[in-house]
């Protein structure tokens, strides 16, 4: 396994740290990072080491990408490259934005934090206990082991529904929370029977997107907000996130810098779908504006000045509750809360990611807590993990990340289980004070 070795970052900073304009950074890393990629030592075999980034584009098959890079926690570059729209020609920029898909369940349990530390919900107690709307079917799965908010968070509720699938056209009726939570009309997919939970609590990862889809609920009822409302005014506008929205209808100007998604260059999403489910696959976003939520986790994890949450909160959304067993790197993972963590189970981790894909999308975040490090990397492509393997590798490489390697999403779980992992929520490591 590639390791990676340490350089010295050099930075000619311009000004003060804005939330519009990275700081500048030194020109031969960049040139390095744009024209010379290399991919992690397990990533699939490519004809020609050190390539472009737009070489890349061509190679595998993406129309565009943005990316952003964070030091010592500032947005020091920000550069849209290839095609943001196929059929008009718009260029990417840093203004592009793009449909994060699973990108939206670590600001979801940010929101989910912000309102445990404020005593709103409970992390520990019964959902169905902080529920009106919809309750969760009982089953002998949660006699013994109710269903918690941290379990829901953290992917270890055992629950269905793991992705969200395409979406909803808007030419068609579109399913409210609680008609995707029930399985009934209009919400015909992913799903056509309830959200439920279907293996031991607790006993491992289990990815669903259900899960996530009923914390959303959760937070609705806990604030009489709707949920894009109350994103916005408590995550958003704190961190400066303009640009970014949870609204399934874009204002027209966001409808302008609004990617559509493309798999094998032929558009198969956009903003003609749309994701109810919004905690877990509905955010549109920029690589610019994401990352300041990187900077907002890894500040409060580290008790820095932060604007949402406090560190306990931080803290206890970065302790690694199970193993992530199923990577394609081999390489250790766990599970936080809203977060992935990169080492074993029963340690604490200096790093936290998360990946995003689906139906014409593919993007990925990554933030270190000593170093402050970090990158966001958006695409309108469905495959796009290959390219972002090497664009983030790269980076780790070229700005001297320690011990850095690219981590790929989890794979979709394989068939049902209930043996135990090494790490259970029934029992986990010290849990910080929030």
């Amino acid at each position: 396994m590639r390791r990676v070795f340490g350089l010295v970052i050099l930075f000619f900073l311009a000004g003060c740290n804005s939330t519009k304009t990275p700081l500048q950074i030194h020109g031969h890393h960049i040139d390095r990072i744009e024209n010379h990629l290399i991919a992690p030592d397990y990533a699939k075999a490519v004809p020609v080491e050190h390539a472009s980034i737009a070489d890349r584009l061509a190679y595998w098959k993406v129309p565009g990408v943005s990316i952003a890079i964070i030091e010592n926690g500032n947005v020091v570059y920000s550069k849209g490259f290839g095609v943001a729209n196929v059929e008009t020609g718009a260029k990417v920029d840093e203004h592009t934005l793009f449909h994060g898909a699973s990108l939206s369940k670590p600001v979801n349990a940010t929101a989910a934090m912000k309102l445990v530390q404020e005593h709103r919900l409970e992390l520990d107690t019964d959902i169905n206990t902080q529920l009106t709307a919809w309750k969760l079917e009982k089953n002998k799965f949660t006699e013994a082991r109710p269903i918690t908010l941290r379990r829901l968070l953290s992917h270890t509720a055992g629950m269905s529904m793991p992705f969200m699938g395409k979406g909803w056209p808007t030419t068609k009726p579109i399913p409210t929370i609680v008609d995707i939570l029930s399985g009934r009309p209009p919400a015909t997919q992913p799903a056509t029977r309830p959200v439920h939970v279907e293996e031991i609590p607790g006993r491992r990862f289990h990815y669903s997107g259900g899960a996530v889809t009923i914390s959303q609920l959760m937070i609705e009822e806990a604030t009489g907000k709707p949920y894009s409302t109350y994103i916005t005014k408590n995550i958003f506008e704190p961190l400066g996130m303009s640009e970014t929205t949870f609204d399934q209808t874009l204002s027209d100007e966001k409808l302008k810098h609004a990617a559509p998604g493309y798999k094998a260059g032929a558009r198969v999403n956009g903003p003609e779908n749309v994701y109810p489910a919004m905690a877990a696959a509905g955010i549109w976003t920029t690589a610019f504006e994401y990352c300041n939520l990187v900077i907002e986790l890894r500040n409060a994890a580290m008790g820095k000045p932060a604007k949402i949450l406090s560190q306990g909160a931080a803290e206890t959304m970065m302790v690694p509750y199970v193993a992530n067993e199923k990577n394609a790197s081999g390489l250790a993972a766990t599970v936080g809360m809203g977060l992935f963590l990169y080492g074993q189970a029963n340690q604490p981790s200096h790093i936290f990611y998360h990946a995003g894909s689906h139906a014409g999308y593919s993007c990925y975040m990554v933030g270190q807590l000593e170093t402050g490090h970090g990158a966001v990397v958006m695409t309108n492509g469905e495959d796009a993990f290959d390219l972002i393997a090497e664009i983030i590798q790269t980076i780790g490489t070229e700005y001297g990340w320690p011990d850095y390697h690219f981590i790929p999403p989890p794979r979709a779980k394989d068939k049902l289980t209930t043996r135990p992992t090494s790490q259970s929520t029934d029992n986990p490591v010290k849990i910080p004070a929030i």
